[in-house]
This record gives C-alpha cells, sequence and structure tokens, in this order.
C-alpha cells in the first residue's frame, strides 16, 4: 500500500480522527489510527469503543491496503514537515515509511485485522440537518450537562424529534438549556442521550452549513458529512422528564436590557464568595437591585436599574452569577425575560424577539440569614 498526499491534506485527516483516540486505554491497539486505502480514497479512522471517528480524503493511491500505527506518533511528525512537500506514505507487512522532501520516518506497523470493528446505526431515526443548525442545538444545551458520574444520563444530551421539530435538551439539575429547529421526518417522542463530546466533534470537523445526515437508533448515533463520520454509543439510563419541571405560569415576569445585566452581574458578583458566587436580586415596580456580600471578609456592593416588572414588589431571589452570566451570554437578544414564581422555584430565562427557539432554566440559590 502506498500514497501520496498534500501535508495540509493528510495533517487535516489525521486532526479529524484524533479526537476519538483515547486519552488512556486498557486495550493498547486503540492508540493507533486505522489507514485504509481503496483507489485513491484514502481512509482515516480512531475509536475508544464509545466515540469513533473516519475521516477520508482523495490521495494518488497505489495497491489498496490497509495498516495500523500509532496515532500520537504520526500526528506529532506530519504537522512538523514542510508545509510545501508531500507526503509518500508506504505501508509493508510491519512497517510504515514515511518521506517527505530529505525526511524519512520509519515506524513500526501493526496488524490491521486486530482493530475492533466499529458498530453502526441500524433501523431507527433518520434526520437530516446542517451543520449550523446542529451547533446552534448543542451550544444552547451541552453546558448544562453534568459532570457527576454517578448520574450517566444527566452526562449526555437528551435528542427528541415529534411534531415536525428537533429538539436537544440538558440539565445538572441546577440549570437546563433547551433548544430546537424545525425538521422534517418521523417522530421520536421517546428521545435518546447523546454524549455531547461526539456533537463538538463533529462540528469541529466541518464547516458551516454543511449538510448533515444523522442517524439513531437504540444503541448508536452516527452523524455523516462529506468525508466524516462520527459513531457514539448513546448513554444508558432513562433521562428525568424536563417538562415536569417547567412552569407554565408565572406571578412574577422582568423584562431586562441583557448586556446591561451581564455587567452588572459581573461587577456584583466579583465580590461574592467563591464558592457560592450567590449574588441577590430584588424586584420592584420599576428597578432591580443586584448585590452580593461576602461574610468571609466583609465586601459588599449593590446596583439599582431600571426593568419591565410585573409582580409582587419587594420579591427577592438569589442566583449563582457565574452560571446567570454564561446563559446571558447564549442570549443574542437585546432584552431577556425572567419568568419566576417564587424564591426557590425555577426561574426561566428566555430572549425577546422572534426566531428565538430556546430557553433556559435557572434554579435559585436559597437565601440564608447575612444576605
Amino acid at each position: 500500500m502506498q500514497f501520496t498526499v498534500g501535508k495540509a491534506e493528510f495533517l487535516d485527516v489525521l486532526k479529524k480522527a484524533e479526537g476519538a483516540v483515547p486519552a488512556k486505554s486498557t486495550l493498547q491497539i486503540l492508540g493507533n489510527f486505522h489507514v485504509s486505502l481503496e483507489g485513491n480514497t484514502l481512509e482515516v479512522t480512531a475509536t475508544s469503543m464509545e466515540l469513533s471517528a473516519r475521516a477520508r480524503l482523495q490521495v494518488t493511491g497505489k495497491g489498496d491496503g490497509a495498516m495500523l500505527v500509532d496515532a500520537r506518533t504520526l500526528v506529532g511528525i506530519v504537522s512538523r514537515l514542510d508545509s510545501d512537500l508531500e507526503v509518500e506514505v508506504t505501508a509493508t507487512d510491519n512497517q510504515v515509511k514515511l518521506k517527505s522532501g530529505s525526511y524519512v520516518a520509519n515506524l513500526p506497523g501493526f496488524d490491521p485485522s486486530e482493530y475492533p470493528q466499529i458498530d453502526q446505526p441500524e433501523d431507527g431515526l433518520q434526520i437530516s440537518l446542517s451543520s449550523s443548525e446542529l451547533l446552534f442545538l448543542e451550544e444552547k444545551s451541552s453546558f448544562a450537562c453534568s459532570r457527576d458520574i454517578t448520574r450517566i444520563a444527566l452526562n449526555g444530551i437528551f435528542v427528541e424529534h415529534q411534531g415536525g421539530r428537533l429538539s436537544m435538551v440538558a440539565t445538572d439539575g441546577h440549570r437546563l438549556g433547551c433548544a430546537s429547529v424545525e425538521n422534517a421526518g418521523a417522530d421520536w417522542p421517546n428521545g435518546v442521550i447523546v454524549p455531547p463530546r461526539a456533537l463538538q466533534l463533529l462540528l469541529r470537523c466541518v464547516p458551516a452549513d454543511t449538510a448533515l445526515d444523522m442517524r439513531i437508533d437504540a444503541t448508536h448515533v452516527s452523524i455523516d458529512s462529506e468525508g466524516v463520520q462520527v459513531v457514539a454509543r448513546l448513554l444508558d439510563g432513562t433521562y428525568p422528564v424536563y417538562r415536569n419541571v417547567i412552569p407554565t405560569e408565572f406571578g412574577k415576569i422582568a423584562t431586562v436590557d441583557t448586556r446591561r445585566l451581564i455587567s452588572v452581574v459581573e461587577r456584583i458578583g466579583a465580590i461574592a464568595n467563591a464558592k457560592t458566587n450567590l449574588v441577590k436580586f430584588e424586584f420592584n415596580e420599576a428597578d432591580l437591585t443586584v448585590s452580593a456580600r461576602n461574610q468571609d471578609d466583609g465586601n459588599e456592593s449593590h446596583e439599582e436599574f431600571g426593568v419591565e416588572y410585573t409582580g409582587e414588589p419587594g420579591f427577592r431571589l438569589c442566583f449563582n452569577a457565574k452560571y446567570l452570566v454564561e446563559i446571558l451570554k447564549m442570549c443574542p437578544s437585546d432584552r431577556i425575560s425572567l419568568q419566576m414564581n417564587t424564591a426557590t422555584g425555577a426561574c426561566v430565562i428566555t430572549p425577546v424577539g422572534e426566531g428565538m427557539d430556546f430557553y433556559f432554566l435557572l434554579m435559585p440559590l436559597r437565601l440564608s440569614e447575612g444576605n
């Protein structure tokens, strides 16, 4: 097996697959790329068994075949080659030879038949969408995925398709993000839990507005674009019925300038307790006061500004400043709506404007003495 390819093109395809190489694994073979050549089509595959990536490239090929080569070593070499030179790769029984200009490297090769097969989704949901749509859905949800390894289902993004809409939801119990896009296709109301890394890996590999094909069955999800495929095992477990925690009616609603609220919360939050990041909101008829007090060092600050508010005057609740700012910065609208009922109940945050098919939920922190 032999092929010749430009350094930049070769490095690009290696980088696309590299995201699926496990940082650590008890199976040494998973640290390799599976590289195959058929005609002039080169395919580079990597897998952790839970997440796999395939990247394809047109090269000048001679002799079909396959090889295994250490992924980190190959990327390290190719990334340091001169950009204006081609790379010639020759694979024999147990050796891989790279040549570029006067540079030559000989690397050990391994038996490609030992590389694990990558499972593919069979029957199930088939969806067509663009990479821009997938990016929108992923950005507005994945930030809220739990990092708690004892709650596996909450480590992923819940994907459902019903009523002509594709939705993605994530929550860690303290915050929630949900976004949807119009999408034709059969309903999938029960939903599945997709590892966020699979979406993020694919999105790093494709430009904006690239056409994607997503296929989901009971155990796997695959996302294909021209030249790249990502396959991931779905996360086990039952996702909570998230709609049950989202209020449908609100007794207190505030409409606030988004940029102003971000700047105020960041200023006030700068002196908040480093463990809780607690800032207090107090709503009155036409204004909002944001304050923080750090009992550990005696620092305190507050700032008042005008808002549109309907509800009980003097209503107070507390938020984690970092969580709130992170949510606000994902809202492109000039104004946002805070919809509330009680000081301990869920606050729903929505952008004000047309075409904003997403919302967030943030659970308040409890008021304590001295706050």
